[in-house]
């Protein structure tokens, strides 16, 4: 959750932030994070994001999916372990913090 992540990836973390909090306001919104190496899974950005996600609304539920390499991104997969971390932290902001493509 920081614009150097956002910028290499081809958006700005500033419409995004815009975005969620313009829908929340009228209607259900749920957000997805994809946690990728390197790139995705600091324990300070989801801290930053999950405090933000909450002060829009706690009961906003946040996925967290494991990334597995695939087409021309070649990162090493998300270590379980990493998702569990990143719950942790999540679900001290958040009532709803739901992991995805554990296996």
């Amino acid at each position: 959750f920081n614009e150097d992540s956002y910028r290499k990836l081809g958006g700005r973390l500033d419409v995004t932030m815009r975005t969620i909090q313009r829908a929340s306001a009228v209607s259900h919104v749920e957000v997805t994070t994809l946690v990728v190496p390197g790139l995705s899974d600091s324990k300070e950005d989801m801290r930053r994001e999950s405090e933000y996600l909450a002060s829009l609304d706690p009961r906003i539920p946040l996925h967290l999916s494991r990334y597995f390499p695939c087409y021309h991104y070649d990162a090493p997969a998300t270590p379980r372990e990493t998702l569990f971390h990143l719950r942790d932290i999540a679900e001290q902001s958040l009532e709803h913090v739901i992991l995805g493509n554990i296996r």
